[in-house]
């Protein structure tokens, strides 16, 4: 199967768990060119370029994607996949928020700060100021939702390499968790033992054939073999 068979064929298999899931070229969304213009100036310049981002059941494909599927896109489709799978369980809007607490509070922070200076000058009251501990939301703490997340789609992604027989024991597990610890992902879950305790467990239960499958990940063990032959 050709790159483009493999992708059109994963995209229309992730359908059966998110009915409304699609893909779009983050260069035709105005969307997405407005949140890299602002992820550019937060520690991820590569957001354009480099990184798929689902919203809702869409699938936003970097501009590496423009000239069509790149080499083993299809990995990419399931990870994506299974956070479109999880939006459409929890509705759009309680994956956002989930997604982006606590940054969300953060951009409430903004707009009550903005309302906060008139308000002052007309006479509120100074006990107004302590909801601009909102802000706090912006700084790069832990966030555990969107780690949550994460490691859900990071374990989909962890198995397909397995069994496409692509995994590497040495480099994978640190790669991974530099996913969450670093800047990409603002710095989400910083706790670095953990994260290799946890992906290092997964690993031995796909070596030992015990790990637990859902319908997604039976799912996506089916292709990876089919994608092989």
């Amino acid at each position: 199967m050709t790159e483009l068979e493999k992708f059109s064929d994963a995209a229309s298999h992730v359908k059966y768990f998110a009915p409304k899931f699609n893909t779009i070229l983050k260069k035709d969304s105005k969307l997405h060119q407005t949140i890299g213009q602002v992820l550019s100036r937060f520690g991820n310049p590569d957001y354009m370029s480099y990184y798929w981002t689902t919203i809702g059941q869409t699938v936003g494909r970097p501009s590496i994607c423009n000239n069509g599927p790149v080499k083993d896109e299809w990995q990419t489709i399931f990870h994506e996949g299974r956070h479109a799978s999880d939006a459409n369980k929890l509705s759009t809007i309680l994956f956002a928020l989930i997604y982006l607490s606590p940054l969300w509070l953060g951009l409430i922070g903004i707009l009550y700060a903005l309302a906060l200076v008139p308000a002052l000058l007309l006479g509120a009251p100074a006990s107004l100021l302590w909801g601009l501990l909102l802000l706090l939301g912006l700084l790069p703490v832990p966030a555990l939702g969107r780690a949550l997340l994460e490691i859900r789609g990071y374990t989909v992604t962890m198995c397909v390499l397995f069994w496409s027989g692509e995994f590497n024991d040495k480099t994978m597990i640190p790669w991974i968790v530099s996913q969450f610890t670093g800047s990409g992902y603002y710095y989400m879950f910083p706790f670095k033992g953990f994260l290799t305790k946890y992906f290092q467990k997964k690993l031995s239960e796909l070596k030992t054939g015990t790990i637990k499958l859902d319908a997604y990940l039976s799912l996506c063990k089916t292709k990876c073999f089919q994608y092989k032959s």
